[in-house]
């Protein structure tokens, strides 16, 4: 599937999580991306104020994503469903 003209890429479910395989030029390889799921919390482990869904080849990204975005003050990250981080 083109993406931005030159790269490809393959969505495969494996184990209830999604990852993508992008195969970009020869100099970068291919990266497997996964899905993260950053929800806005009151506090740590509260109630869910808002959802973003995006992907990140590690969990170290997806919580530098997270801690970057202005959108969350204070925020859980997950990955499958499982929380692997907070910012506060």
């Amino acid at each position: 599937m083109p993406l931005n003209g030159k790269e490809r890429g393959l969505i495969s479910i494996n184990g209830g999580g999604a990852c993508i395989l992008l195969e970009t030029s020869a100099d970068k390889g291919t990266g497997i991306v996964k899905h993260y799921r950053i929800e806005k919390v009151a506090k740590p482990g509260g109630a869910v104020l808002k959802r973003k869904d995006i992907l990140a080849t590690s969990d170290k990204e997806a919580m530098q994503r997270a801690e970057q975005s202005a959108d969350c003050p204070v925020c859980d990250v997950l990955r499958n469903g499982e929380v692997i981080g907070s910012v506060a």
